[in-house]
């Protein structure tokens, strides 16, 4: 019975933090269980709403400032544009291989190149965490958000957003 009673009090602890707004959860965690959700029946299931994992810390836990959030999402529309998944075309009597125009390799090298100077030298684990979110994970929970406003304040002072 004491346990069920100490469980009772860690929850209530954590629901007091998240809406205290002083969570600091990456893949786990309470807040996680509160993201907006839609049910869609076709599947049969909810679908989480929001996309990424800088919406949910912006709109959803409102730990990311404005500015911060802009610099997240400037650095994943980049990613998506520097890093596209392979795309094989396969012809009889051919191997699948990439086509991409010379115009389209120059805009990917762009992108590249604009993504690299906003992360170099991070420091090390605010790299990582941002390296997570442009993949669309989320960062680590042991202050993997503190770690990814560190390095997102960082990437907004390079892109000279204002404060």
């Amino acid at each position: 019975m004491a346990n069920i009673l100490k469980d009772d009090q860690k929850h209530a602890e954590q629901l007091r933090k998240i809406d205290a707004g002083k969570i600091d959860t990456g893949t786990t965690g309470q807040a996680m269980k509160r993201r907006p959700r839609e049910f869609v029946s076709a599947v049969g299931a909810d679908r989480i709403t929001d996309g990424s994992p800088v919406d949910f810390y912006f709109y959803t836990t409102q730990t990311l400032s404005q500015r911060q959030a802009d610099a997240g999402w400037k650095l994943m529309g980049l990613y998506r544009q520097g890093f596209p998944q392979p795309r094989l075309v396969g012809r009889i009597g051919e191997v699948g291989r990439e086509l991409v125009s010379g115009e389209e390799e120059e805009m990917l090298a762009s992108a590249r190149r604009l993504f690299t100077e906003l992360t170099d030298k991070l420091p090390v684990v605010a790299g990582r965490m941002i390296s997570r979110i442009v993949r669309n994970e989320y960062p680590d929970c042991r202050m993997g958000v503190t770690h990814l406003m560190e390095g997102l304040d960082i990437v907004a002072d390079r892109l000279k957003l204002p404060r």
